[in-house]
């Protein structure tokens, strides 16, 4: 084999490894892609849900508690929970 011959095997080497580079740079491309399109959709999928829980605590009655309103209450002091229910006896 001469010299020409090995420029050329090694120039088609070189297109083959940057052809595959390419290739992995798009598969990685797309995957990205559609990581940052899930994500978005899980952000704004916690934000419709964050709105409606808000909204659910304001239109609510008070009898209605939530797990997390019950974590609240059991650190509450006996006159803030008479306070909270009649709101008219302050203590």
């Amino acid at each position: 084999m001469h010299c020409g011959e090995m420029l050329r095997l090694s120039q088609v080497a070189r297109d083959e490894r940057q052809t595959r580079i390419v290739q992995m740079y798009r598969q990685t491309a797309k995957k990205e892609h559609a990581n940052i399109l899930r994500r978005r959709q899980i952000i704004e999928d916690r934000k419709e849900e964050l709105e409606y829980i808000s909204t659910q605590r304001v239109s609510r009655p008070i009898t209605a508690f939530s797990h997390i309103d019950i974590c609240v209450l059991t650190v509450l002091l006996p006159t803030d929970l008479l306070n909270l229910f009649h709101p008219e006896t302050q203590h």
